[in-house]
């Protein structure tokens, strides 16, 4: 099973929940989980107070997609579950969520990598960051 989707709802502890229960399997000893979350950083002196997410929703969709059946080629993985915010995500909380079942950890360790890092240089997602002095900055993925 492959669950990716861009969400304008909070990504909350209840969330984060489900999807472990939905992702886990009964043969499965490994679930690799990548939490990514708002930091505050500074920039010219400014402080980061959100990010706010865009994205070109049925293309990223179907590259997440793509990334995920990337994955299965390479990683004996049994599900996955791919999580990204649009819209405005507050310092400290969850921008994306990223869980892989596997039978052994260093599939499910290595195919979450693989997804987090494809994700940021691959996917139609772009972020702005909003500061503390009410300026912004388009940043991009890396």
């Amino acid at each position: 099973m492959d669950f990716v989707d861009l969400l304008d709802k909070e990504i909350n502890g209840t969330i984060v929940d489900e999807v472990l229960e939905k992702t886990a399997v009964e043969n499965c000893g490994a679930q690799s989980v990548f939490i990514g979350r708002t930091r505050s950083d500074s920039h010219n002196g400014s402080r980061v107070l959100s990010l706010n997410y865009e994205a070109y929703r049925s293309m990223a969709l179907k590259e997440i997609e793509r990334i995920v059946m990337d994955c299965r080629t390479r990683w004996n993985i049994v599900n996955t579950a791919v999580l990204h915010r649009v819209g405005e995500v507050p310092v400290n909380k969850i921008s994306v969520l990223v869980v892989v079942t596997s039978p052994h950890r260093r599939d499910s360790i290595d195919a979450v990598t693989f997804i987090i890092d494809n994700l940021k240089q691959k996917v139609p997602i772009w972020k702005k960051e909003i500061y503390d002095n009410e300026t912004t900055n388009w940043k991009s993925n890396s």
